[in-house]
């Protein structure tokens, strides 16, 4: 993916444009709230089908990971990619059916997803290190999330790839050698498979401790309420999750 965006900036703009670029790579802990859906009935009632990934899932810590985050600015443009992973495994009790799963029953839960963040962005301001940069981006939630019974065979997959579009608008503020970013993401509608709303933010401030080497902390914010049919089955993720990440990065 991170190849992708710099392959696409080199295209588009003229040799003339002077390239810059950040590259990031650190550690995060993201405090994973929110619930799960899974309706194999074809009943349509999600919000009755959910449950909580804390309280009936059992996934109460939080989840540590790499965090890699790469930025590509120009005269013109200005496109960011980042990605992190939850990885947990743990034991709880379902309050509601999770497709064939009935409510009550004692769980064992894989939470595998992988998240990733993209946008391109028109550098409207561009001055004085001052830069805001609204432009289009997408976010994507690659789950391999499984759920199987504690006391029967039966387990059920909340897999596959969910890509959500949305409107951004990036900022910059670099004042000798610290650099302060900032992204925001929001989108509500439907958007092919899949329909509701996310809201997204990420923030870094980087500190330049020798050239090109900087050190950073950060915020990671995704706020997404999304269901769509996959396989048959309708499935609904509604996530809240944040945290802080820092690490360090190098300028090119």
């Amino acid at each position: 993916m991170m190849r992708s965006l710099l392959a696409a900036a080199l295209l588009l703009l003229p040799s003339c444009v002077e390239l810059g670029a950040k590259v990031d790579i650190g550690y995060t802990r993201i405090d994973p709230k929110g619930s799960l859906a899974l309706d194999s009935s074809g009943s349509g009632n999600l919000l009755s089908l959910e449950n909580d990934l804390q309280d009936d899932l059992g996934l109460t810590n939080e989840a540590d990971s790499m965090y890699g985050h790469v930025e590509l600015d120009a005269v013109m443009f200005h496109f960011t990619a980042s990605a992190f992973r939850i990885e947990d495994k743990a034991q709880g009790t379902l309050r509601a059916d999770f497709g064939g799963i009935t409510a009550s029953t004692p769980v064992e839960t894989d939470f595998d997803v992988t998240n990733y963040r993209a946008t391109a962005g028109f550098n409207l301001l561009n001055l004085a290190g001052v830069r805001i940069s609204p432009g289009v981006g997408v976010n994507v939630l690659d789950s391999k999330t499984t759920v199987r019974s504690l006391i029967s065979p039966l387990e059920e997959d909340l897999k596959g790839t969910v890509p959500v579009p949305f409107l951004s608008l990036d900022a910059g503020l670099e004042i000798s050698i610290v650099d302060v970013s900032l992204g925001l993401g929001w989108i509500n509608g439907h958007y092919g498979d899949f329909e509701g709303e996310m809201f997204d933010l990420e923030a870094l401030a980087r500190l330049r401790i020798l050239d090109p080497v900087h050190v950073f902390v950060g915020y990671r914010l995704v706020r997404m309420d999304v269901e769509g049919e996959q396989d048959g089955d309708t499935g609904r993720f509604d996530l809240d999750w944040q945290g802080w990440t820092a690490g360090v990065g190098i300028d090119f």
